[in-house]
Parts: structure tokens; C-alpha cells; sequence
């Protein structure tokens, strides 16, 4: 009976850090840091390797093909939190005057800019991502606000007083 739970507890094991390097990895990406990055190739190598070595698999060769699965599916899982995180920013580039807009508007009604975006209420802020907060950062002392968005190559900063401008 002991025999069988140490291989069982060893698959437990690899799935379960299985799914949690995949959320990291998914999490990294999100922060665009893609699989070009020299820290995530380090950490899908240990993460694949570590893995693999879970596995309660005696076939070399197996184990091998099971190594190169898990190191794809990991490339994989960043490379969609990197989507995720170029479909936030391009949300934000192309809504951001909207939010502007938004803002106005409750300030008209209300004299006040809100505290949080969340306060503009029937209004889908854009730039969300599902691992990470939201891309577009807003702050208000209630008389004025300015917000921005940015990727590892640009910033765009707006406020109540001018439009979205970038900068390197």
C-alpha cells in the first residue's frame, strides 16, 4: 500500500504545480513579460523540468515527450497571458476618450470627479485583465484626476485637462 501512495502523491504533486506554474506563467504574461523574456525561459525550464521529474513515469523516453509537452503548454499559457495583456492595452488606446468623456460628464452632474472609475456607473472601464488589476489607473482629489495605461514601450496619461499623450 505504501508503494502506491508515494506515486500517487507524486502525480498529485506534479498537477498541482503543474496548475500553479501555468497561473504564474499566465500571470507573467499579463504583465508582458513574454516568453522571450530571459527570467520566464529560466523559470519554464525549472517549472518543466521540476514537472517532469514529478511525473511517476520510469520510461525515459516518455518522460522526455512529457518534458516538451509541459514546456509548450507553459510557452503557451504566457503567450495567452500576453494576449490578454495586449487586448487590455489596445482596449484602453482605443476607449480611453471614452472614459474621458465618462468623467466629464459625472463631473457635470456632480461638481466632484469620482474616487475610483468604478464609480461611473452603466460604464465598462476598459483595459481588464483576468489575473492582474486593471490596465488603465485613475487617481482624483475630486477637483482634478489623471490616469494612465502603459505597455513596456509606451506610457499614455491623460487628465481633466488634456487628452491622452504619449511618451517613451
Amino acid at each position: 500500500m505504501l508503494r502506491q501512495t508515494k506515486p500517487a502523491l507524486s502525480a498529485v504533486a506534479s498537477y498541482l504545480v503543474l496548475i500553479l506554474s501555468a497561473l504564474l506563467f499566465f500571470w507573467l504574461g499579463e504583465g508582458f513579460y513574454n516568453f522571450l523574456n530571459p527570467l520566464v525561459i529560466l523559470l519554464v525550464l525549472v517549472g518543466a523540468v521540476t514537472i517532469a521529474a514529478l511525473m511517476p513515469v520510469k520510461n525515459r523516453k516518455l518522460r522526455t515527450l512529457l518534458f516538451l509537452v509541459i514546456l509548450s503548454l507553459l510557452f503557451l499559457v504566457n503567450y495567452l497571458g500576453n494576449l490578454s495583456a495586449r487586448y487590455a492595452y489596445n482596449d484602453c488606446v482605443n476607449h480611453g476618450e471614452e472614459v474621458r468623456s465618462e468623467l466629464a460628464k459625472y463631473h457635470e452632474l456632480t461638481k466632484r470627479y469620482p474616487d475610483s472609475l468604478d464609480q461611473l456607473k452603466g460604464f465598462r472601464v476598459p483595459g481588464k485583465r483576468i489575473l492582474r488589476p486593471g490596465m488603465l489607473r485613475y487617481e482624483s482629489n475630486g477637483e482634478h484626476y489623471g490616469m494612465s495605461f502603459s505597455d513596456n514601450f509606451m506610457m499614455q496619461e491623460a487628465s481633466d485637462v488634456s487628452g491622452f499623450t504619449a511618451h517613451k
